[in-house]
């Protein structure tokens, strides 16, 4: 998965620079703090909860916008995160992170001329999680392990938001993916 992983990345990076020396392309970034639900889990000796740690998150973002009310996006989005087991107040963790890589349609539903573009979008990808080994023995055996993995899974995105446009080349966008 490795191997497969840094050759997609590559030749993202490479077709986005490519294309991106064109004035209608748009290029961004993010950062800021992301969170998972927990799930809870049972067993004889009571319940817990697991989940991804909340920690940093990073993004990127390749842009393009066409005719007719249409555009697209690549996304790339790093989340750092341990796998964490909580019951009461035994906790126990394993280093890890998760990515995901994401292609998206834009459909504008106002007119393009405007500043201001409000947009819903639809898009499709992948979300890659992994957890590494820990440094020292872990506690709450009798609920689940934390096994060290790696997991891909298919990724459908469904959003919204608006772009502002302050003046060629700066703008701003406020979504939800």
């Amino acid at each position: 998965m490795t191997k497969w992983k840094r050759v997609v990345l590559l030749a993202a990076a490479w077709l986005i620079s490519t294309f991106c020396c064109a004035d209608d392309w748009e290029l961004g970034g993010a950062g800021g703090f992301g969170f998972y639900h927990y799930a809870n889990i049972s067993a004889p000796a009571g319940s817990a909860g697991v989940a991804l740690g909340s920690r940093l998150t990073l993004a990127g973002v390749a842009g393009k916008d066409f005719p007719h009310h249409l555009g697209g996006e690549f996304r790339f989005t790093y989340q750092d995160g341990d796998a964490e087991l909580i019951s009461g107040r035994q906790r126990t963790t394993r280093d890890g992170y998760s990515e995901g890589a994401h292609v998206d349609l834009l459909v504008y539903p106002s007119q393009r001329a405007s500043h201001l573009k409000p947009f819903l979008s639809l898009g499709t990808g992948f979300k890659y999680y992994k957890a590494t080994a820990p440094a020292a023995g872990l506690p709450l055996p009798n609920f689940s392990a934390l096994n060290v993995a790696s997991q891909a899974e298919p990724l459908i995105t469904l959003g919204g938001g608006i772009k502002y446009a302050f003046r060629p080349p700066l703008a701003v966008t406020f979504g939800l993916p």
